[in-house]
Parts: structure tokens; sequence; C-alpha cells
């Protein structure tokens, strides 16, 4: 809006995808007129941050009409578009500070700076190479592949109700090795789902050959079906292919069945809320479910909870973490086990101050909870174990800041387990800022950045 309040500008992007810079009288906007003039046409370039300077005369703002952001500047008095700056990273919000300077932020490797630009046009300015079209113009058979209009597409011939149940189709079949405690497993893998992903299916059934197993744990299957916020699965004898690789094991004498919603109550990223709950029941168990050296009291187990989950946390351009903000989870379970409720509530909180170091930061996590029941019957303890990553693993490398997590426990060691059936754990952690390798290690395998953790608990 203009400094007297009688002129409004606007970005305007057409259908077509034309882009163009408009101004609009306030009076006539008010009493419901719809009419406008073009200031400049940006073609496929969208003209952003568009602003009066304070004495009305100019109208300042970025386009990536040269191929980078540059900044332009608009007189009102003679209507002539002038490019300001010739930049090669991109320059973005231009201020009037003065007659002869500008304010704007230059994109860089650390984030945007403010930084100082002279009001004075260049005399040349040059376009930047883009490597698809500069690939387009040298191998004439990329142009061919395109899909085409979507005006060629008859629309009364794909109207209707999609079903994302009646599309599941077999999308891959593939043979498996996996682990399941100290053996290894062969077998095969099938994967089903819709073509949008949002229903589906996988199958995997796999044996045991090694005699030493006994016979009623060399078949293994695992069944996972996901449809929209839902999830059920069941196993028999569960395996788990990163078994192989280190003292931590997930797989699991028994069967079981577990069905589980989740649903986002809450989703401004990077602000979020969601809720989950999920049941499960085992049979035949050995081993607790989530802690493979705390034996079963009872081999039938009917689990279920609910929990929120709060996440609100930021991170400055270049962190390989999270830096600041705040994160809490708050659950209930109930363990029904030989006819006894077993219940528990607990609840974990997490909270970052950002250092004046480049991505170093403090982080202060809490957790409790309370369970109700025997402490001698272990479906009514809260466990803490070691780390629990394995030599090859898919899980998060940060798994010390997990509740159950005690440095100096191990996760294997039958005698290196502790349980209660309360708790509170406190603890400081200060991540040191990271290294970063250009050339460590080689294109399927190698090492983007390292950084230095210290805590205490």
């Amino acid at each position: 809006m203009s400094p007297d309040g009688s002129i409004v500008t606007a970005a305007l992007v057409e259908i077509s995808g034309r882009q163009k810079l408009i101004k609009m009288n306030t009076d006539s906007l008010l009493n419901g007129e719809k009419d406008y003039a073009v200031i400049f046409d940006f073609e496929n370039s969208l003209p952003a941050n568009f602003v009066f300077t304070p004495d009305g005369k100019y109208l300042c703002g970025s386009s990536y009409y040269s191929g980078v952001s540059n900044i332009y500047r608009y007189d009102v008095s003679n209507g002539e578009m002038e490019i300001m700056s010739n930049c090669e990273t991109g320059f973005f919000r231009p201020v009037y500070v003065s007659s002869d300077s500008l304010l704007v932020f230059r994109y860089t490797g650390k984030g945007f700076v403010p930084v100082m630009i002279p009001v004075d046009p260049p005399e040349h300015v040059s376009a930047i190479k883009f490597l698809g079209n500069e690939i387009a113009k040298k191998y004439e058979l990329v142009r061919s592949w395109t899909l085409g209009s979507p005006a060629s597409v008859e629309l009364d011939t794909v109207s209707g109700r999609y079903s994302t149940l009646k599309n599941i189709k077999l999308t891959s079949a593939y043979p498996v090795v996996e682990g399941y405690k100290d053996f290894a497993t062969v077998g095969m893998r099938f994967n089903f789902q819709d073509q949008l992903g949002l229903s589906g299916f996988d199958l995997t059934a796999s044996y045991s050959p090694d005699r030493d197993l006994p016979s009623d744990e060399r078949v293994h299957v695992g069944f996972n079906f996901h449809h929209w916020q839902w999830k059920l699965t069941a196993k028999y004898n569960d395996s788990d292919f990163y078994d192989l690789f280190g003292p931590t094991k997930t797989s699991r004498k028994g069967y079981s069945v577990g069905l589980e919603y989740r649903k986002s109550l809450f989703f401004d990223e990077p602000k979020t809320l969601d809720f989950r709950f999920d049941a499960t029941g085992y049979g035949d168990l050995e081993r607790l479910p989530d802690f493979q050296n705390v034996a079963a009291t009872f081999d039938e187990l009917l689990t279920g909870g609910v929990s929120l989950n709060y996440k609100f946390v930021r991170h400055s351009l270049g962190a390989v973490d999270e830096e600041k903000g705040l994160k809490w989870q708050l659950a209930a379970r109930n363990n029904f086990v030989n006819s006894e409720n077993f219940p528990r509530v607990f609840g974990t909180w997490d909270y970052g101050i950002p250092l004046p170091i480049n991505h170093s930061s403090i982080w202060l996590r809490g957790s409790a909870g309370h369970s109700f029941g025997d402490q001698d019957n272990s479906f009514a303890n809260f466990f803490f174990a070691g780390f629990g990553n394995n030599w090859v693993d898919h899980l998060t490398e940060k798994r010390y800041r997990e509740f159950y997590s005690f440095p100096g426990l191990e996760r294997n060691a039958l005698n290196e387990t502790i349980g209660g059936r309360n708790f509170g754990k406190l603890m400081v952690e200060w991540n040191l800022p990271p290294l970063r390798f250009r050339r460590f290690g080689f294109p399927a395998l190698y090492v983007r950045w390292a950084r230095m953790a210290l805590f205490s608990s």
C-alpha cells in the first residue's frame, strides 16, 4: 500500500503461469470494483515483496526474472522498471534506508545475511545458466520426455470414486535374509499397495534351517497392513534383518496381533500435536516385547495405550539436529496379564536453548512415570538398559535420549537391566557444532558430518 493509502499493489498469477505486478485504486476496491492496471509483466517469475519507498516515488521488490533473485525498482512518475542488482546468489526483501542505499538480505550458506547495496542500476545484468536447459539444448531427446497437456485428458472417462482397497496390487517381491535370536532365516517378502500408497500390506515368510532351534521356532511370518491412519500387524516367531548385526534383538518367540491408530490433532509445521492409540495381544511369550533380557512372568499379554505427542522445535540453516524448542509426551498404558491389570502413566519433556556458537545448543530432557501393581511381576515395571544400537541399524543413532536409556548399562546383558514401578530422570545435553567433510568415503557410502554431544543424567 502506498504511504498515502490511495494505491494497493499485488502480485497476480494467471492460470497460464504468467506473473504480473499490478496496482489498484483503494477507493475503487472499497466500492467493489475489480479493475487493475499492470505495472510490469514478469512472465514466469513471481514479483516478491514489492513495497513503496517512504516518499511513495518508487516500488522496490525482488524477482527471479534474470534466473536468480535480484532487486527491481519501479519509478511511479515515469512508469519505468529498473533492475538494481546483478547478484549470483540472490537478494531479497529490499528496504530503502537512504536516498543512495538499500538494505537487502543476501542468500548465503549460513542463511540470510543483511547487506547494503547502492541505489545505482548496473549497466549489464547477466542471466545464469540452468543445468536442465543446457542439457535440453545439447540432447534434443530429453525434449520429448513430456507428459503432454492436461487439456488432452478426457475427464468423463476418469471421473468416479477411487477406492484404495480395490486398487491394491502386487508391487514387488524379493528374497530376504533376516535374524531370529542368534540364527539366520531365509525367505521371501511380498509388497502390495494402491497407486497412491494410501493402503497396502506386506507379507514376509522365512525359515531357519539351523537344527539347534526347536522345530516350533523355525518358521517365521510377518504381516503388516495399513489403511490411512490405521495399521494392523500380525507376527509369528517375529524375525528382523537388523538382528544379524549386533547384540540388540527385536525378534521374539510366539505370536502377536496388533492394531494402531494415529491422527494429527494439530499440524502447522514446525508445530505439531499427534494422538496415538494401539492395542496388541501376545501369546507364547518368553521375553518382554521391548526388553530381550527380561523374562516374561506369564506367556500371554494384552497391552494397549494412548499418547499425546507435541513438538515445536526449530533449527538454523545448515544444522544437523534440532537446536531450540519444546517437545513433550503424555502416555497411559495398561498390561492385562493372567486376569490382572497393570496400568501405568508416564511423560517426557525436552527443552532446547541455542547458544551463541553456530549450531550448538543446550537441552534439558526430563521424564517420569508411575506403574501400579506388584513390583515382583515384570509386567508392572518400567525397565532401563543401554542404548541398544546395533552395528548396522535403521533406527535413530541418538537413542541415548530415550527415557529407557541408562548410561553404563548394556542392552544385552541379563544382569544389566534395572526396573521399578516409578522413576524420575533428568538429562542435560550439550550438542557441539558439527565437523563437515567434503570427501570422506565413496559415493555409495560417505560421511557428511560428525558431531560430539556431552550429556549427563
